[in-house]
């Protein structure tokens, strides 16, 4: 399953939205009406999110939902941070989930990152 340019961006700013307001996956998937595990694969893209989902995450976020799934503020091309060498197939299903939980780590220690140093710079001024 392959998420849209604007699903990504939004599982993206929902991920962020959550770090900085202190929020689990249980308790967003108990505001919109779904199970943790539900929840986790929309994150991860191997579910799409529904219109429907995307109106009630806006909801609880607090802004549009047109916001949620705009783009412009998305780089054109990104630039992976880390480079993840790997030996052999990704040929089974197991493996493919493997994967994408790696990759939705890696995310996430970016993003914790991004906020510690965010944090530190307001810290000094």
């Amino acid at each position: 399953m392959v998420m849209t340019i604007s699903q990504a961006a939004a599982s993206k700013k929902i991920r962020s939205w959550m770090l900085e307001n202190g929020k689990s996956i249980k308790w967003f998937a108990d505001q919109i009406g779904v199970s943790k595990s539900s929840f986790g694969h929309l994150l991860t893209g191997t579910r799409n999110w529904q219109p429907k989902q995307l109106k009630a995450v806006a909801e609880v976020m607090g802004i549009p939902f047109e916001q949620l799934i705009d783009t412009s503020d998305e780089p054109a091309i990104q630039q992976p941070a880390y480079t993840i060498s790997l030996r052999g197939t990704a040929d089974s299903r197991t493996a493919k989930r493997h994967l994408d939980q790696l990759v939705f780590a890696v995310e996430d220690c970016e993003r914790i990152e991004w906020m510690l140093n965010r944090n530190t710079e307001t810290s000094r001024a």
